[in-house]
């Protein structure tokens, strides 16, 4: 018995000292290999969902080793911000093709849209992100720590919805709107638009019919959604303007001015 155990813990040592010996020639961690190692470990742990929380140093590292290390460099994926959803969707894809359990998905989804967040889809071309932030889109810049983008879907450019993200099929008369929320410290509220909005034109007011939330992140960060207000007659307007009054904020005003002319490019950017 004494010479199994002694055997035993002969092997273990072998082993942590070839694992000392690699990490020191051939990683040589900065940090030295105690920390290397007791920070692998917990990530690994993490991974398995032994361990409830990392740091946001492990998380960075988390994702440095699921994504710049394992897949694409740190300019592939640092260079090119995305929305809070399309990140979701494109770990979730690489996770399809390179397993990655869901803790660890789910932190470095969070960490892509912590740190390279844009309010702007990226699969469209630049010729209609130009055209859209000219007849269509409209912002505001986050004051109390909310931002709100809103774009106006005229009924002759409802195709262009999959293109912003929208993968229901939308066949209405009714007037629609594509609107991101944002907050980068707080929670979003389940604020309900269709009671917090107003459609103004001509001396009247409309409120919109249905409030539509098809993406939340995990975090409660990010929401998008459809306004849907009653069909209105725009051939007969030169605008209207759309306010949005979330609770104990300063309302947010919107104006467009139409009509919005025909576009004629391409939808989709060209690879």
């Amino acid at each position: 018995m004494r010479v199994l155990v002694a055997s035993i813990m002969v092997m273990v040592l072998l082993v942590v000292a070839g694992y000392a010996g690699f990490v020191r020639f051939f990683v040589n961690p900065p940090e030295g290999v105690l920390n290397y190692t007791y920070t692998r470990t917990r990530l690994l742990l993490y991974s398995f969902s032994l361990l409830g929380e990392l740091t946001p140093g492990e998380i960075k590292l988390l994702y440095e080793a699921t994504c710049t290390r394992r897949c694409h460099s740190r300019d592939v994926i640092e260079r090119t911000p995305r929305t809070a959803k399309e990140w979701e969707e494109i770990v979730e894809r690489m996770s399809e093709k390179s397993y990655i359990r869901r803790p660890v998905r789910e932190s470095v989804v969070i960490y892509l849209q912590e740190n390279f967040l844009s309010n702007v889809p990226t699969m469209i071309s630049d010729e209609l992100m130009r055209f859209l932030k000219r007849h269509m889109w409209r912002m505001d810049f986050g004051e109390d720590d909310l931002y709100i983008d809103i774009i106006y879907i005229p009924h002759k450019l409802r195709d262009v919805l999959p293109y912003l993200g929208v993968k229901e099929e939308v066949s209405t008369d009714r007037t629609i709107f594509l609107v991101f929320l944002n907050t980068h410290q707080s929670v979003l509220p389940d604020w309900n638009l269709a009671n917090l909005s107003v459609l103004m034109y001509k001396g009247r007011e409309l409120k919109p019919v249905e409030w539509n939330v098809f993406y939340t992140d995990s975090k409660g960060h990010h929401k998008e959604g459809l306004l849907f207000f009653p069909p209105i007659r725009v051939e007969e307007l030169s605008g209207f303007e759309v306010v949005i009054a979330p609770p104990g904020l300063k309302k947010r005003r919107f104006f467009w001015q139409l009509p919005i002319p025909d576009f004629e490019g391409d939808y989709e950017k060209k690879l």
